[in-house]
């Protein structure tokens, strides 16, 4: 619903960082043409599938190798001791309902793709061949064996023992056991053509393998102005076969897991949090497929080169700006909360269109929201754009979750006459994109009264009511008069509840807020527009 074009220049060696009202100076930092350009777009390829180590069965015939071959060996550990500790599963969800129950289990890690087979390619997405592109993917994870599988259906695709486990357990009585285990791992990795690094350290007993916790830096290339921001609260999972952890970046962006890997791990993020998910066109979930490293940082900024893993980092940072970080006394979008009330779909849609939000889309499979990479004229979207439209679209949610309704939304549409719910849509995501950016965004303030008419019900009057600049006496008379000033957005939004009029809520910000001394000239400036 909104098409906002503003490209600002970005500096080539330094850029001003501008967050939360505060300016920082930010030096880029040189990158290879290379790391732009190695991530892949499109769906995840897959290979082979590989010979999974970890089922019971493979780790007993290593404990036999071990106990026939190897100097080390321990007395505590039999071969009963090697019991399902897991299940690796899938399921497959026929609802969005049926997905919002696992989503619900937020010990769950879910992913759209399997997680014992090759991946030739990254990819952003992934939908098995064999599910119709309408319907929800097959969800893959891991669980615990004590785990109450809810009633959807689901397949048990391995059970699993993962020699970690027992590391953590009250049976770990000595080093040696510990150095057993390992052992025991790695000689089922070899036994089934999966080791890929000799052992790191010694120990007093044999030889085992060094420990590391994986950590990164996660920012995205801003073509309006910001440069290389931090992509805040986006959630990094680091996994190795079914071992799958996870942190949220912080402030800088920074992520670390707090959790002893061995190996190599693949780092990903998944564009999603617990209130919403961004999708990959209607049905995709949307991934970012970083490298696979042993024992070294993922430090990745998301080039706009990259494609479409760009257009999810800047859509997240508007949906987590409004969603977490939101500081301007206004409610969140809709949260996530049981039937009816699931995870605000938000589809990234490469191809050019008009963003738009459909309340009703929540009981179907289809978003509730759609961004475009490109406007409806087929011109790129800049981050700042992105950002906003994030921002607009998810006020339209937060608005309908305050009392506008499907029958307004009719009337509405039969009118031409949407004044109400995109005026303060378009008020929400100017004000939260500018505080974030810095400078003045609004550059609705700049159109004539006649071309604002007809505009589709997009007006800046919630920028009117907020700040103290009269169109009229700085432009002239072609343009709307403006008297009012100091309204909050808090205000503004209080009065929406119990109307779902242009002139009720013209007349509700009038009753509810008297204390405001240019109350009298409401009447005046909702003129200008309708």
């Amino acid at each position: 619903m909104q098409n906002i074009k503003l490209t600002i220049a970005l500096f080539l060696t330094s850029v001003i960082l501008i967050s939360s009202c505060q300016k920082e100076t930010v030096v880029t930092e040189p990158f290879l043409e290379s790391e732009k350009s190695h991530f892949q777009e499109g769906m995840i390829q897959l290979g082979e599938k590989l010979n999974n180590p970890y089922t019971v069965e493979n780790m007993r015939k290593a404990y036999q190798n071990i106990t026939k071959h190897s100097q080390l060996k321990s007395s505590d550990i039999t071969e009963a001791d090697i019991e399902v500790t897991h299940f690796y599963v899938r399921f497959l969800p026929k609802s969005e309902r049926e997905l919002g129950i696992l989503h619900h289990d937020t010990l769950l890690e879910l992913f759209d793709y399997p997680l014992d087979y090759e991946m030739h390619e990254g990819g952003t997405y992934y939908h098995d061949p064999n599910i119709p592109d309408t319907a929800i993917t097959w969800q893959y994870t891991v669980v615990e064996k004590e785990f109450v599988f809810p009633v959807l259906e689901y397949e048990v695709l391995a059970e699993l023992f993962l020699p970690e486990t027992m590391l953590d357990s009250k049976t770990l009585k000595s080093t040696e056991d510990w150095t057993f285990w390992d052992e025991l791992e790695v000689e089922a990795l070899k036994m089934t053509g999966n080791y890929e690094e000799a052992p790191s350290l010694k120990s007093t007993n044999g030889l085992i393998r060094k420990k590391w916790k994986p950590s990164g830096k996660i920012r995205v290339e801003d073509n309006s102005g910001l440069g290389y921001p931090p992509v805040i609260g986006c959630k990094v999972r680091a996994y190795s076969w079914f071992t799958i952890k996870s942190d949220l970046t912080d402030g800088e962006g920074k992520f670390y897991i707090n959790h002893n890997f061995k190996g190599h791990v693949n780092y990903s993020i998944k564009w999603e949090r617990n209130d919403f998910d961004i999708r990959s066109g209607n049905w995709g979930q949307a991934y970012f497929n970083g490298p696979r490293y042993k024992e070294k940082a993922w430090d990745q900024i998301i080039w706009k080169s990259i494609g479409m893993s760009w257009v999810y980092a800047h859509i997240h940072r508007g949906a987590y700006t409004y969603y977490y970080a939101n500081r301007w006394g206004i409610k969140t979008p809709p949260k996530n909360g049981g039937f009816l009330k699931t995870r605000i779909k938000i589809g990234a849609m490469d191809k050019s269109g008009r963003a738009h939000y459909y309340d009703f889309n929540k009981f179907f499979t289809t978003p509730q929201i759609k961004i475009y990479r490109k406007d409806s004229y087929g011109n790129e979207n800049s981050s700042g754009d992105l950002f906003e439209t994030a921002v607009h679209e998810l006020a339209h949610a937060s608005h309908w979750e305050i009392g506008y309704t499907y029958g307004q939304y009719v009337v509405d549409a039969i009118f031409s006459e949407p004044f109400l719910p995109e005026s303060w849509a378009q008020g929400v995501g100017v004000k939260i994109t500018t505080d974030t950016y810095g400078y003045d965004w609004n550059t609705w303030q700049a159109k004539t009264t006649s071309s604002l008419k007809s505009n589709g019900g997009y007006t800046p009057i919630v920028w009117d009511m907020m700040d103290d600049y009269n169109q009229r006496d700085k432009k002239g008379s072609a343009y709307p008069i403006d008297r009012v000033k100091n309204y909050t957005l808090n205000q503004l939004e209080g009065a929406l509840y119990g109307t779902n009029t242009w002139n009720g809520w013209r007349d509700n910000i009038k009753s509810k807020y008297p204390d405001n001394s240019t109350k009298d000239y409401l009447i005046e400036l909702f003129k200008n527009y309708k």
